[in-house]
């Protein structure tokens, strides 16, 4: 499962980044221009919000799972999710979750 894990850190970041840099190339750090495409329709506020959801459950679960199991730099994951997203601070904490009980045995 771990090379699976970082197969995903990889697509997981490779993918939301490749659709965001070329907006960020275009308009620069414009936030009020972000939050305006982000509520241009419905469906984009559906997609945004249950990103903002699911980002959040991912921070609490790096968070406590991290602590519970004693998982080295688990905060990285959780800076991951907060500048990447989901995509990437998930299958990264699980990668090092593995990593880290694999090198335990």
């Amino acid at each position: 499962m771990i090379w699976l894990y970082g197969l995903l850190c990889v697509l997981g970041s490779c993918f939301p980044l490749a659709a965001f840099l070329p907006w960020l190339l275009a308009h620069g750090a414009d936030v009020s221009g972000f939050i305006r495409a982000a509520d241009a329709n419905p469906i984009s506020l559906f997609a945004w919000l249950d990103v903002l959801i699911a980002g959040g459950c991912i921070l609490l679960f790096i968070w406590h799972e991290g602590r519970r199991d004693d998982i080295a730099h688990y905060w990285l994951a959780m800076l991951a999710t907060i500048l990447v997203g989901g995509s990437l601070g998930l299958p990264l904490f699980l990668f090092m979750r593995e990593w880290q009980r694999s090198t335990k045995r």
